[in-house]
């Protein structure tokens, strides 16, 4: 059920981007709440917020969670993974390319340095946790460029013309590739965060550096994305900001779902019931 949710959400994220400020004004009342059809995206986020710590879904279950640490940083990460994919629902293939000054990156250029970095990022964890001294070929003060050519081209399937794709296909990629590294990653234990992990710079940093640098790494080129965007699009829009508090809202609990074990049954009714009819009022008033 979550992975349905997840389609329907990138889906309903693509749609409701197209309304306008007019929309967001029409009229719409919720138990005595007169605040326009905005007010629906308010109670998505209500509803997400309660669905995160509803004990029908999450049971609590009584083994000890090893992870705890991990897996908020893991969450942080995924609220700006989502963040940027808010921005990209305004996007189409004719912006991808272009530039919004002479010299400076385009829209491609940001996702695919993320796709690259995300995956390196990742292949620290890989290497310095399943590799380093288990072999003389794997050392343990630097990762071979043998290693790097194993995680992208074999274990991560990246080709030549993977950068060349368009927006959607590019994304599809990216989804895939970070549904690994999450539920790869959500494993670690929060004992070995202190371990030092060697990449380019001139002293290994922990384990938790590097688990956090993959927020502040995405954030970083998130808000260029958005500068990118203001260029080309001109400043934010309203949408724009109730579809990005929707998102964080939604990336909590979908990354809690994919680390949690939980009741499929009671998610599904829950969020039939208690999401899904506000989505679709959003939804409804497109073409209106």
């Amino acid at each position: 059920m979550k992975n349905q949710i997840n389609q329907e959400v990138k889906t309903w994220l693509k749609n409701v981007s197209v309304l306008s400020a007019e929309t967001l004004n029409r009229k719409w009342e919720w138990q005595g709440y007169n605040e326009g059809i905005r007010f629906a995206f308010f109670r998505i986020l209500e509803e997400l917020r309660a669905l995160v710590n509803s004990v029908e879904i999450f049971s609590g279950e009584a083994h000890r969670n090893e992870s705890v640490i991990v897996q908020q940083c893991l969450i942080h990460f995924h609220q700006v993974y989502w963040d940027l994919r808010v921005l990209l629902s305004f996007v189409d293939d004719s912006l991808f390319d272009k530039e919004p000054a002479e010299g400076e990156w385009s829209l491609r250029h940001i996702i695919s340095h993320l796709i690259d970095n995300e995956w390196a990022f990742y292949g620290i964890f890989r290497y310095g946790f399943q590799f380093a001294g288990t072999d003389k070929i794997w050392t343990e003060d630097s990762i071979p460029d043998k290693f790097f050519d194993e995680h992208f081209d074999t274990y991560g399937q990246f080709s030549d013309s993977l950068f060349q794709l368009g927006l959607e296909s590019l994304m599809e990629f990216f989804d895939e590739k970070h549904r690994i590294l999450l539920a790869d990653l959500a494993q670690l234990p929060d004992s070995e965060l202190e371990k030092l992990l060697v990449f380019w710079e001139p002293e290994p940093k922990t384990a938790r550096f590097r688990l956090i640098r993959f927020e502040s790494h995405f954030r970083q080129h998130t808000i260029q994305a958005e500068k990118t965007l203001q260029i080309l699009l001109g400043p934010q829009v309203e949408v724009q900001m109730l579809l990005r508090a929707c998102m964080s809202a939604y990336a909590v609990l979908d990354a809690r779902l994919r680390f949690v074990k939980h009741d499929e049954v009671n998610l599904k009714t829950l969020w039939e019931s208690k999401v899904r009819p506000f989505m679709l009022i959003i939804e409804d008033q497109i073409g209106k």
